[in-house]
C-alpha cells in the first residue's frame, strides 16, 4: 500500500532561515504518517477504543532540497519491510516530482495499557498495508 497526503509549507513551518528544519520536517512526516494509517482503518478512534498505538522506533531522514514557503508538497508513505515485531516505512517528501526529503521510520505497535511493545495485530497488519 503505497498513500499520499498533499499541503503547502505555511509560515509556521519555517525558522530563522526562512526554510522548513528539521523539528518541523517531523511534524510533517507525523502527519503523512497517520495519514497512512488512518487509510488502513488504524484511525484515531480506534487507537483511543483498543488501546494499542503506533510508536517510532527510530528515524533516519535525509534532506535533499530545502522547503520554502509556500511550497506545494507530497508526503508519500508506504510500507518498506518488517522486522520481527517492527515495521519499516519509508516516507519521501516531493515537491512538483522532486525529491526533496526521504525518510526509513522503523515503527512499531505499542500496548498503551501496558506500556510495551506488542506483536502485529491483523488491524495493525491493515493498517500497514501487510494484509
Amino acid at each position: 500500500m503505497r498513500n499520499s497526503l498533499v499541503l503547502q509549507i505555511k509560515e509556521e513551518h519555517l525558522d530563522f532561515y526562512e526554510h522548513v528544519n528539521n523539528a518541523e520536517v517531523m511534524k510533517i512526516l507525523e502527519e503523512g504518517r497517520w495519514h497512512y494509517l488512518e487509510q488502513g482503518g488504524f484511525t484515531r478512534e480506534f487507537v483511543k477504543r483498543e488501546g494499542t498505538g503506533s510508536v517510532v522506533l527510530e528515524a533516519k531522514i535525509r534532506y535533499r532540497r530545502e522547503l520554502k514557503l509556500g511550497d506545494n508538497v507530497e508526503i508519500e508513505t508506504f510500507l518498506k519491510g518488517t522486522k520481527k515485531k517492527l515495521q519499516i516505512l519509508g516516507q519521501r517528501i516531493l515537491r512538483q516530482g522532486e525529491l526533496c526529503i526521504e525518510a526509513e521510520i522503523l515503527s512499531g505497535l505499542f500496548d498503551l495499557n501496558r506500556r510495551k511493545l506488542i506483536p502485529p495485530t491483523e488491524a495493525w497488519k491493515k493498517g500497514i498495508g501487510l494484509v
